[in-house]
């Protein structure tokens, strides 16, 4: 199974080589095998109703509410990992070896 992190996931969102050479990569991986983690979706969606909040003008608000949505269609098509006990001590130990 692959994940992808925010990080991996943001670049793909925003579409440029960076996120490209990401696809590209999965590309050769069986979709069934990629999936993200709640706490990727919790990120994402923290950081669009951040910018959401503070919108001042339409425009701005239009442009987030965009993000937003594009951001629910893309945890439409990709499994999200719960966060369970054994993820849970995963996770830590990561931010451990991973500062």
């Amino acid at each position: 199974m692959y994940i992808l992190d925010t990080d991996h996931l943001s670049l793909i969102q925003r579409n440029g080589e960076p996120g490209k050479r990401i696809l590209a990569k999965i590309a050769t991986v069986d979709r069934i095998k990629l999936a993200v983690t709640i706490i990727t979706y919790e990120e994402q969606i923290r950081g669009r109703l951040g910018f959401l909040a503070q919108t001042k003008t339409v425009e701005q608000q239009i442009i987030a509410y965009e993000g937003l949505q594009r951001t629910a269609k893309d945890y439409c098509q990709i499994p999200i990992l719960s966060f369970d006990y054994p993820a849970a001590i995963e996770h830590q130990r990561l931010r451990k070896a991973y500062p």
